[in-house]
């Protein structure tokens, strides 16, 4: 199913997925998003809920910029709102009326 997900979103994926292998970006980020998710849970269990806001508010920004870079096939930046960011991928293409994002599961989730 993963392989039919991928073979899905083009060749473009899987090539920067394979010219990645190599390299220990994954481990750094996975790294970074733990400590993350633990500093959540510990401003959450400390009743600092607006700090745990912040940090969640962060990871869902950073995960839209990176599916959004996908879906544009470019970098795009975070400093947008969650709400601009959504709204992105209901956005249409030029010259057609459906919108950039094809993955409908997900967009049931954004819209």
């Amino acid at each position: 199913m993963v392989n039919d997900k991928r073979e899905k979103a083009g060749n473009n994926t899987l090539e920067s997925r394979q010219n990645s292998s190599g390299n220990t970006l994954g481990t750094k980020r996975y790294i970074r998003y733990v400590a993350a998710y633990n500093r959540l849970m510990q401003c959450k269990n400390n009743g600092y809920f607006l700090e745990s806001i912040a940090i969640l508010d962060s990871l869902i920004s950073d995960r839209l910029a990176s599916r959004l870079g996908f879906v544009f096939g470019k970098q795009i930046s975070v400093r947008d709102t969650l709400g601009k960011l959504c709204s992105a991928f209901l956005d249409t293409k030029p010259n057609h009326s459906s919108p950039l994002e094809t993955d409908e599961a997900f967009i049931a989730v954004i819209s």
